[in-house]
């Protein structure tokens, strides 16, 4: 479900600039606040990098 926060925020272009990096920063946010970002161990659920490279393949995905 989180995933799809990411997906419109970066696909719909809801603000005029900063659309994956505010897509980045409410997905982050809902894990945690949810308490999904980090596992039982206490390791981040994704890191930088995963984040970094998961935002710009959501912005030039095809919709359909």
């Amino acid at each position: 479900m989180r995933i799809y926060l990411l997906y419109f925020v970066v696909k719909n272009h809801p603000f005029s600039d900063g659309n994956k990096r505010s897509g980045a920063f409410l997905f982050v946010d809902s894990l945690y606040r949810n308490r999904r970002l980090f596992n039982p161990r206490g390791q981040a659920v994704i890191n930088d990098t995963g984040l970094a490279a998961l935002t710009p393949l959501v912005a030039e995905s095809d919709p359909k």
